[in-house]
């Protein structure tokens, strides 16, 4: 494990963040934040080197979180998850990836953008 590296999952379903916690945090340090309003509270000096959108906020909610972000932890790189069929997040994310294609192609996203 990596343990110099670490992710912040932020969605609205906690049981989905717990799910894609087990799956990163088998190589990496992972924390989770359920909503907009924990993102909120998050202290601004912790260092995340990538943050994970998930496709459970509304393209609204990514766009006021990838805002945050850029503020809160502006050396954290932004990864958005999106449904298919949506349209692109923010231009302040630094990758997209569709929510379909799984939890390999998202653990692959995460390594290389890592």
């Amino acid at each position: 494990m990596d343990n110099e590296r670490s992710i912040l999952c932020v969605g609205r379903d906690r049981l989905l963040l717990q799910s894609r916690k087990r799956v990163l945090a088998r190589r990496f340090l992972v924390e989770t934040a359920l909503a907009l309003t924990e993102l909120e509270a998050l202290y601004a000096g912790r260092d995340y080197d990538l943050i994970v959108l998930c496709h459970t906020l509304s393209a609204s909610e990514r766009k006021q979180a990838s805002e945050m972000v850029c503020k809160k932890f502006p050396r954290s790189k932004i990864l958005a998850l999106k449904r298919e069929f949506e349209s692109s997040s923010s231009s302040l994310v630094d990758k997209e990836l569709c929510v379909e294609d799984g939890p390999d192609a998202l653990v692959k996203a995460v390594t290389a953008m890592m």
